[in-house]
């Protein structure tokens, strides 16, 4: 039977004890009453620094169906000096006790119990429990991790048994810590709200406590807001009015992006773009000429910081011209041009003529996007020749030009004239026709 004895209880029995004289406690021993033998085999059973339960075996087997009896708990830190911490009154088979006394830890306990049955004065001491030391063991593998820079996450590992719970302390240089947050018994997390920057560390311990006790440290944590810059910032143009950039997400802990863009190649940067977490592209509406170079930069933000910037990307609208301009003639009256498209961003070509074999080009066609082939009316004269070029255009430029092709008509005369006769009224001509 376990019976759990409180403060007020301890001091009444144990003055009624002390009170009784040998009048009252007389019992006399007669051969059908054989003496008082001590407690064996006790230990303890559980131990913290506010109470201690005893077990033993009741080695009087005689009293064990009788009345009820007193037990009379002592404790000594040298096994020579003893003092009384409680008295409590069983069931006669009663085997385990609870007594409610303030320990310290780190000391070693030695504890004894003596049974009194009917007040008989001839009760013995059992022998001394074995040497027991009450610890705290302080907590071990204290970590942290990061929500975002509003909220940082501790865990440790629990390595005593009778904590009543953990505090959690912090500081910034490593010396003047402070008490952050307390967390109950068994409890090995716990979240720290807080405005956390990347340019500050701190340094953050955990230790268990008890009612009277309380224990070392566990190790110390250096923690930092660590905000990873993106990486592999890359460019490309949709067309003229619209380019196109995309990057490495290499935070965990971003609310959004920061697009900056300088147009006088230095690093008078402004913002003209942003984006949600996670989002690792964004198209820029504008105009873009191709005789304009601008750099462009990203870097995540957060509530409370912004990371470094990406790499540094230098973006020009380039306009490839077309190539391999070729012509040929259906005949006098029609030319056909040909060429090789070699931009992705056109909105179509320009085609251009010279009649006097000088630079005064002007425009005689214009195709849509992708469109390489082109028919030209005209009168063309083997007497005359003339330059043809051509050239991509988009919203806001134009490419330039192709290579120029030097044009004329050709038209060979025909050869291997022959005669024949085939009398005196008629003559037969043959020739190869060399024109087409």
């Amino acid at each position: 039977m376990k019976t759990k004895l409180i403060s007020t209880t301890v001091t009444i029995l144990f003055v009624l004890f002390a009170s009784c004289t040998k009048h009252e406690f007389n019992n006399p021993i007669d051969p059908g009453n054989p003496p008082l033998k001590a407690a064996s085999n006790l230990v303890v059973s559980v131990f913290t620094d506010t109470s201690v339960v005893l077990a033993w075996t009741n080695t009087n087997a005689q009293l064990r169906n009788g009345t009820k009896h007193v037990v009379v708990v002592e404790r000594s830190t040298n096994k020579v000096d003893y003092e009384l911490i409680g008295i409590d009154t069983l069931e006669t088979s009663g085997e385990s006790v609870e007594v409610n006394a303030a320990f310290v830890k780190d000391i070693t306990y030695y504890f004894r119990i003596k049974q009194i049955f009917g007040g008989r004065e001839d009760a013995v001491y059992s022998a001394p429990t074995e040497a027991i030391i009450l610890r705290l063991y302080g907590p071990s593998n204290l970590t942290y991790s990061f929500y975002d820079d509003t909220k940082l996450k501790l865990s440790w590992a629990d390595n005593s048994a009778s904590e009543t719970g953990f505090e959690i302390e912090l500081c910034y240089d490593n010396v003047n810590f402070v008490k952050v947050a307390e967390v109950a018994a068994n409890v090995t997390t716990v979240d720290l709200p807080g405005s956390y920057s990347t340019a500050t560390t701190f340094y953050t311990r955990v230790r268990a406590k008890s009612a009277n006790s309380v224990s070392s440290y566990s190790n110390v944590v250096s923690a930092v807001v660590v905000f990873n810059a993106p990486s592999n910032l890359t460019y490309s143009f949709y067309d003229d009015t619209k380019l196109k950039l995309s990057w490495t997400d290499n935070s965990a802990n971003e609310t959004g992006f920061e697009v900056e863009l300088s147009y006088d190649n230095t690093n008078n940067f402004v913002k003209v773009a942003e984006v949600a977490a996670n989002i690792a592209t964004v198209d820029l509406p504008g105009i873009y000429h191709t005789a304009t170079t601008f750099n462009i930069r990203v870097r995540a933000k957060s509530t409370n910081n912004v990371s470094p910037y990406s790499n540094v990307v230098s973006a020009v609208l380039v306009f490839a011209a077309p190539s391999n301009l070729a012509y040929s003639f259906y005949d006098d009256t029609k030319l056909k041009l040909s060429w090789t498209d070699n931009s992705s961003n056109e909105t179509g070509f320009e085609v251009e003529l010279s009649y006097d074999n000088t630079n005064n080009f002007v425009k005689v066609a214009e195709v849509a996007a992708n469109i390489t082939t082109v028919d030209l009316p005209g009168i063309y004269h083997t007497a005359t020749t003339f330059n043809i070029r051509v050239r991509a255009k988009s919203a806001n430029n134009v490419s330039s030009y192709s290579n120029v092709v030097s044009a004329v008509v050709v038209f060979n005369s025909p050869s291997n004239l022959t005669y024949s006769f085939y009398d005196d009224t008629k003559l037969k001509l043959i020739w190869t026709d060399n024109s087409t």
